[in-house]
């Protein structure tokens, strides 16, 4: 099941088969608010398909950390939408599928600030080494193990860092779509 349209449709005529699906609080883990509003943005299913969570009754838990843990541990069958790199490094301890959505997967860049004004010089000497081949090396071994070539090429939308990330953290616009993510994902 990699379409959002067929996953949307699953959770919500075989509640039972989904009752032990997890996801990620948006109101407390900042990484899932970001991806979760720019989702909003790009996809008319984003809103049907959190109706479809709270339709299964997923269990909601405050980071993806805990969620994949839940999943690790057995608590739950299905986490959904848990960063790329935190699922297959998940997926090492204990063995489980990762599918990645057909229709697109977003991308939010890493990013490290180097003030141009920085007393010490070790915060660019981190930047350059990040940037090298070396420490591009080591960046992917974090966050891919050795399991980076079984991750399927993707449609992968990468969120422009700009201005416009600025609009979903207005308290009015958070509180908004934060208001409408609770009353979908917990309503039965």
């Amino acid at each position: 099941m990699a379409q959002r349209l067929e996953l949307a449709q699953a959770l919500e005529t075989n509640r039972e088969l989904f009752r032990r699906a997890g996801i990620v609080n948006v109101g407390v883990d900042a990484v899932s608010y970001a991806l979760a509003s720019q989702d909003s943005l790009r996809s008319p299913l984003y809103w049907r398909l959190a109706a479809s969570f709270g339709t299964a009754q997923a269990r909601i838990y405050n980071t993806s950390d805990e969620l994949v843990e839940a999943l690790r541990r057995g608590d739950i069958d299905l986490a959904y939408n848990v960063p790329l790199s935190e699922a297959v490094a998940g997926a090492t301890a204990q063995p489980y599928a990762v599918v990645v959505p057909e229709e697109y997967a977003l991308g939010l860049p890493w990013t490290v600030f180097v003030p141009q004004a920085a007393r010490s010089g070790a915060a660019a000497t981190v930047a350059e080494y990040l940037l090298s081949p070396s420490g591009q090396a080591v960046v992917s071994t974090v966050l891919w193990g050795n399991r980076r070539s079984e991750i399927v090429e993707i449609e992968d939308q990468k969120i422009a860092l700009g201005p416009e990330l600025l609009v979903y953290l207005d308290s009015i616009k958070r509180s908004n779509f934060l208001d409408a993510w609770f009353e979908l994902v917990t309503s039965p």
